[in-house]
């Protein structure tokens, strides 16, 4: 079950979605136990691709981030969609997005489609850099 199923788009800038990132990483991979909150890197769009640097401060681990493989602009205007609207924080939602929950946008999108080609070799969505990670603190 998901606690926060309906699905809500946003506009976010693209220095606002390498915040994010470089926000969620600091949450998994911060050098300091006390500010690691657990969890894990969130899964994003087949079209979003980044490559990472792990032990690097906070601000300073995403060294590509590409969307439809084109780099990241951070002045630029891109749309997401999240369940549990946590973007408030960050985008501005699209008032004329109607929210829809997890289910029904799967539902419906099994019924558009007459055939569903299943990957089975998915492409890397990312690359870390700097392996194995420092657990050592500062």
């Amino acid at each position: 079950a998901i606690t926060y199923p309906n699905v809500y788009v946003f506009k976010l800038k693209g220095s606002q979605i390498k915040f994010l990132l470089e926000d969620m990483a600091d949450n998994v991979f911060n050098p300091n136990p006390i500010y690691q909150q657990g969890g894990d890197m969130p899964r994003l769009s087949k079209n979003v691709y980044y490559e990472i640097k792990i032990n690097e401060p906070e601000g300073k681990r995403f060294q590509v981030i590409k969307i439809n493989g084109k780099d990241l602009e951070p002045n630029k205007e891109y749309v997401a969609a999240t369940y549990g609207g946590e973007l408030y924080k960050v985008g501005t939602l699209v008032q004329d997005a109607k929210p829809i929950t997890a289910y029904e946008l799967l539902i419906n999108y099994i019924k558009s489609k007459k055939h569903i080609e299943i990957n089975t070799n998915p492409r890397n969505l990312f690359k870390v850099l700097d392996e194995p990670y420092n657990y050592t603190t500062t």
